[in-house]
């Protein structure tokens, strides 16, 4: 059965979020981490929206509930404004949050946030179970599946460097004699 949304997550911005969620934290160790999923929606009609995730924000939250990431009243002041500040031409898609407790799950609470602030219909949350195991939960009937993401998958390592390969001598000689040549014909013509 084909799911109301469709996400495209960036692999740099999916190894930011990786990050941030596994970086060592100053205060309470434990503590669950979260902020805002950017980027761009494609309404495709017929209730189907394609997301690309472009850019996750960090947003602080001072834990007045404990180690969760649960935006207080105050916090969640400042993230209605922050929501309405936008993020260049980037709309907001939803949220995400690490998650320390066993499990990959949204709570109550979750749900509240998402319906309070993130209730456009292509919205998702994205949990993280550190150090990179992470699902999107995503509205469906105007209801959300907590209990479990519909599919758990890992997130790569921003500390891994790509894989390129280096041309051996001679393809880079080839390479120069063909710059040196588009160039030659540049100023003939």
């Amino acid at each position: 059965e084909r799911k109301p949304v469709s996400v495209h997550l960036r692999e740099s911005v999916a190894a930011q979020i990786r990050a941030a969620g596994n970086a060592p934290q100053e205060s309470r160790a434990g503590l669950e981490r979260g902020g805002i999923l950017w980027g761009r929606v494609r309404d495709t009609g017929e209730n189907y929206y394609l997301i690309s995730i472009e850019y996750a924000e960090h947003l602080p939250c001072d834990h007045t509930h404990g180690e969760g990431w649960v935006p207080s009243e105050k916090d969640r002041r400042k993230l209605a404004k922050r929501l309405k500040q936008g993020y260049g031409d980037l709309q907001c898609v939803g949220y995400w949050r690490t998650h320390q407790r066993p499990g990959l799950y949204l709570d109550t609470r979750d749900l509240d946030l998402m319906a309070t602030l993130f209730s456009q219909p292509w919205c998702v949350a994205l949990c993280l179970r550190p150090p990179s195991t992470a699902g999107f939960f995503l509205w469906e009937n105007g209801d959300i599946h907590r209990t479990s993401s519909y599919q758990e998958f890992e997130l790569p390592d921003a500390e891994q460097p790509p894989i390129v390969s280096v041309p051996a001598n001679s393809e880079r000689t080839n390479w120069r004699r063909w710059t040196a040549a588009a160039a030659a014909v540049v100023i003939l013509s």
